[in-house]
């Protein structure tokens, strides 16, 4: 009798070790990146290092935040809420790389930009390394959903590109409702860089566009840098009906933040645009005669969540149109429900609900 106990406990070892490891079966994967590169998933990622600033959201709303195991510095300074990110260890910034500290980590994965991957490739040979950019609105979709394959999370993406979807239809629907001549023109500004805007291609034109909008800085086109600096008569001979300031809570860049997921008090942002006006340029537009002056934080406007701005703006541009559409609860959705972290702060002033 124990001999044949031993017989069948042999069978079933020899059995269960011819089975393929659990969630190998689907692997390896092909996979084509931003950079068109063709990569090869050869087995599950458990263990991801990203570079690339827009991908942590991402990895959030697939579920994936517990398998980031190093961050950049600026990535702790941009999503302070994300769950667990300040316990998370540091591998370099978005553009500096720490070697030692990245090897120390053994990530499978590297979701890094175009420029960087010759780099990584080299210094850290055997490690995957990706290029997925997730802040371009024409090309998400296709890039979320690699993300998703790449990481076995093709379900919850689903889900979440419907979702997301649902709210860019009700802008469609509502702009598409809009006579030419009932457009409004819009000047969109960095708060921290007087000044500068976004021309034709930029994440701004996007976002104006969208919220059937008309950037005044729609024929500006340089290269592959969408970003301008132009003239106080510039603004004043365009004559925006409606001014944005974007701004940014990454220290670096601005040193006032005036709106973001740790401000309480709109004082701020207030002061902000009373102070605004006393440049000539913006005192002599339409839009500061009229009050129609606003404030978004960056990452509504410029990162994977561009979707927000446009919701936004929407609702600042077209009050009746859009009276039913509320960006605050909508943004509140996805922090909540795709982030798993509780929605604070304040992300645009005046708030549009």
């Amino acid at each position: 009798m124990k001999s044949m106990k031993c017989a069948v406990a042999l069978t079933l070892c020899l059995l269960l070790a011819s089975l393929p490891a659990l969630g190998t079966e689907d692997f390896p994967k092909t996979i084509i990146d931003s950079a068109n590169r063709t990569v090869i998933i050869d087995k599950p990622l458990e263990r991801i290092v990203p570079f690339s600033t827009w991908s942590y959201e991402p990895l959030y709303v697939l579920g994936l935040g517990d398998k980031i195991v190093g961050v950049t510095s600026s990535a702790k300074n941009l999503y302070p809420y994300l769950d667990g990110m300040d316990s998370k260890p540091e591998v370099g910034t978005y553009k500096e790389y720490d070697y030692e500290k990245i090897l120390e980590q053994r990530p499978d994965l590297i979701i890094a930009s175009a420029r960087a991957v010759g780099t990584l490739e080299e210094k850290l040979p055997g490690v995957k390394v990706v290029v997925l950019n997730l802040n371009d609105p024409s090309t998400f979709e296709r890039e979320f959903k690699t993300l998703a394959d790449m990481t076995e999370s093709s379900e919850r993406a689903k889900e979440y590109i419907t979702w997301r979807q649902t709210k860019l239809d009700l802008l469609k629907e509502g702009t598409s409702r809009l006579k030419p001549g009932e457009k409004k023109s819009v000047y969109c500004e960095y708060a921290e860089w007087p000044l500068h805007t976004g021309g034709n291609g930029s994440s701004k034109d996007y976002a104006i566009s969208m919220a059937g909008g008309i950037n005044v800085a729609k024929d500006l086109t340089l290269g592959s840098n969408p970003n301008f600096e132009v003239s106080a008569e510039w603004v004043l001979d365009k004559n925006p009906q409606v001014i944005i300031f974007d701004n940014s809570q990454d220290a670096y860049y601005s040193p006032v933040t005036l709106v973001q997921y740790n401000v309480t008090s709109p004082e701020r942002a207030k002061r902000f645009l009373d102070e605004v006006v006393e440049r000539k340029e913006i005192a002599g537009t339409d839009a500061a005669r009229n009050g129609q002056m606003y404030i978004i934080e960056e990452l509504c406007i410029d990162s994977s969540r561009n979707f927000m701005a446009p919701l936004y703006l929407a609702r600042w541009l077209y009050p009746e149109q859009f009276k039913d559409l509320d960006p605050e609860a909508i943004q509140k959705e996805y922090f909540e429900k795709w982030l798993g972290v509780p929605y604070k702060g304040i992300w645009a002033y005046p708030q549009a609900s």
